[in-house]
């Protein structure tokens, strides 16, 4: 899977055109920030750790856009 700057549209133009026969999924990286208005401990029996595996901030910051598996 393949996550684009919100900013880089050309990148993102070039990628859904370039990879539209094969299997991989192109988007727009829908992240606006942090969605917690005050920060709480999660209770340990909901949540074994955070669900986002990969980090992909870096990539699109350096980038414009990063590969993350599924």
């Amino acid at each position: 899977m393949f996550i684009v700057s919100r900013e880089d549209s050309k990148t993102y133009t070039y990628l859904k055109q370039a990879l539209a026969c094969q299997s991989v999924d192109v988007i727009v990286d829908r992240r606006s920030g942090d969605r917690r208005q005050v920060w709480q401990p999660a209770t340990p029996d909901r949540r074994n750790g955070d669900r986002r595996r990969h980090d992909v901030k870096t990539d699109l910051q350096t980038y414009g856009w990063a590969l993350a598996p599924r």
